[in-house]
């Protein structure tokens, strides 16, 4: 018994020192340690009391404060030290810790005052006991201990929110106690608008100290209104989505389907609206899907390459069910504050468009074969036309030395004709090297406006045959290419000459050059409009024995050709002229220089 009671006084003292040193609480923390060795020291048999960080040998101790308490006694003295020292230091540790601040009289009060949200407390009858502000929200004052009732204050709601509150209330007075209820309120506000508050009203009917119904109401008019246009932001993006003919698809970085549209079910043949797809793991397509894997199969290794891809990725045609359809596909990465959110999905469907361009590709290659085939047979027979001709033209002459006077005539025509054809095969020779290429090409700069007014001094002596006036207006361009001054002499003279064969005798030719989108544009101009086929380059022109090429429409092809060497072209349009009459349009385009 003796020992009982011994222990008992034990913990005892240690509780008296532990409070010690609790007290210190409103002088500080800091002043912990000192209390603690203060009220250890007064203790029986205790010689020396000290908190220290450094290692020791000798005494009671007990870690505090990051060091330890040290108590040093006098063996001959009975004390309680073991006991009471762990209690001290367990005290000065929670001081130290905590720190705790203690608060002024009427903390609470002011600390409720300042709360964002406000704070009403009811009685079981709805009469306001107490609430942390001075007026409602439409700006009348508040009145506390039979002032205001809830009835009254619910009028303050909007019609529609005032039965839901009144409800709520109702089934909080006959809840259990703890019960909590919550939504959205809109209440007046002094401007006659409405304020949204999320209110909290919690039964603690019975409970001490409140004893009463307590309700909180904080205002999130700007996040309410911020998620209403969210909201409606997202229905237009959804209506418009819905309204696109092209499939769309939006999926977050957990490759979850946000967004997806009607156009996309039906262009992948997925067997579920496109409203059930939000929420969808794409890595579950296949449940959804109207074909087997391998039906998709480029379609899903262009994904998983997208998945790895830091940039837009527009165009991609892939395959589905072989080729049976094609897809075109663009993929943007949504990126926000360096991090990846999802992606967005825009599949066209572009099989048509793939057919047609195939065929074109086929029907390209098809000309080409054609146009190498229809250079191989001119060079050809050309060739073969040299050999006869070039003795018929030795020939020719020998018989004029045969014939009588009157057969002579017909020996100058037999001669004139032979030499004629031997310059159009000639000519056919020239036309097919400049076509396959294989004439080379002095690239040199050249001045194409002198060449122009050199060919249009050339010309206008032959065009006087036929009365036609060639008229340059304008100025020079000062504008350089890089080409072979000789073929492209030629070429202008081609044009020119064609223009005085195909144009009505006595007509006046309007010649122009000017710079357009970096080339070199010269237009030889016929006020009538000559022919109905404007664009075709191999143009009859009628014989007149004026020039080798007119008459055989080899000048415009030979044009043609050599303007394509040089990265240029030779077409024909049409223009209306002041009268308004639709005028022929020679127009000769070559790139500038550089």
């Amino acid at each position: 018994m003796a020992d009982r009671a011994e222990d008992q006084e034990a913990a005892r003292r240690a509780s008296v020192v532990a409070d010690a040193v609790r007290s210190v609480v409103g002088a500080g923390a800091e002043h912990a340690v000192q209390a603690a060795v203060s009220a250890l020291a007064v203790l029986p048999g205790v010689v020396r009391v000290f908190h220290t960080t450094a290692p020791h040998r000798s005494g009671s101790w007990a870690p505090a404060a990051g060091g330890h308490l040290v108590v040093e006694t006098d063996p001959a003295v009975p004390s309680d030290v073991d006991v009471v020292l762990p209690v001290v230091a367990s005290a000065v540790d929670a001081l130290v810790e905590d720190d705790r601040f203690v608060p002024t009289h009427g903390f609470y009060e002011e600390l409720v005052r300042w709360m964002p949200a406000f704070v009403v407390l009811l009685d079981e009858t709805g009469v306001v006991r107490w609430t942390n502000i001075d007026r409602w929200p439409d700006g009348s004052q508040v009145r506390v201990d039979g002032g205001d009732m809830f009835e009254a204050i619910a009028t303050l709601a909007h019609p529609d929110d005032q039965r839901s509150l009144t409800d709520t209330l109702a089934m909080l007075r006959t809840a259990p106690p703890g019960t909590s209820r919550n939504g959205f309120v809109r209440v007046r506000t002094p401007e006659d608008g409405w304020q949204v508050l999320n209110v909290v009203v919690q039964n603690h009917l019975g409970a001490n100290p409140v004893d009463g119904l307590l309700g909180f109401g904080l205002d999130v008019t700007e996040t309410h209104q911020a998620q209403f246009h969210r909201r409606l932001t997202v229905a237009r993006l959804g209506a418009l989505v819905g309204a696109l003919d092209v499939g769309v698809m939006l999926h977050d970085s957990e490759y979850r389907v946000l967004v997806a549209n009607d156009a996309l079910v039906s262009l992948l043949d997925l067997t579920v609206p496109a409203a059930d797809l939000v929420g969808f793991d794409l890595s579950q397509y296949l449940s959804v899907a109207a074909h087997p894997e391998p039906y998709y199969a480029e379609l899903i290794d262009l994904a998983r390459h997208f998945a790895l891809q830091d940039e837009p990725v527009r165009g991609e045609v892939v395959a589905l069910g072989g080729g049976l359809r094609m897809v075109e596909v663009d993929f943007v990465p949504v990126d926000f504050d360096a991090r990846r959110h999802g992606q967005v999905w825009v599949l066209r469907d572009v099989t048509e468009q793939e057919r047609a361009r195939r065929d074109l590709e086929c029907r390209n290659a098809e000309l080409s074969r054609l146009y190498a085939l229809k250079t191989e047979f001119i060079a050809t027979v050309s060739h073969e036309l040299r050999t006869p001709l070039t003795t018929l033209v030795g020939l020719a002459p020998l018989l004029g030395e045969v014939l009588q006077d009157p057969d002579l005539p017909l020996a100058d025509a037999v001669e004139r004709n032979v030499r004629r054809l031997v310059n159009l095969v000639e000519t056919l020779l020239f036309l097919a090297k400049v076509e396959s290429g294989s004439l080379p090409l002095r690239r040199e700069r050249v001045d194409p406006d002198g060449l122009l007014r050199r060919q249009l001094s050339e010309t206008r002596l032959a065009a006087k045959t036929r009365r036609v006036v060639f008229r340059l207006s304008g100025g020079r361009t000062g504008a350089d290419v890089q080409g072979d001054a000789d073929l492209l002499g030629r070429m202008l003279k081609y044009v020119l000459t064609s223009v005085a064969g195909t144009c009505e005798r006595g007509t006046t030719v309007e010649v122009r050059s000017t710079v357009r989108d970096g080339r070199w544009v010269a237009d030889v101009v016929d006020p009538s409009n000559v022919t109905s086929t404007s664009g075709r380059m191999f143009v009859a022109l009628p014989q007149d024995g004026t020039d080798p090429f007119m008459g055989s429409g080899l000048g415009l092809a030979l044009a043609r050709a050599i303007s394509e060497r040089h990265g240029g072209s030779v077409w024909v349009t049409t223009e209306a002229g002041a009268d308004d009459q639709v005028g022929t349009v020679l127009r000769v385009e070559l790139p500038l220089s550089g």
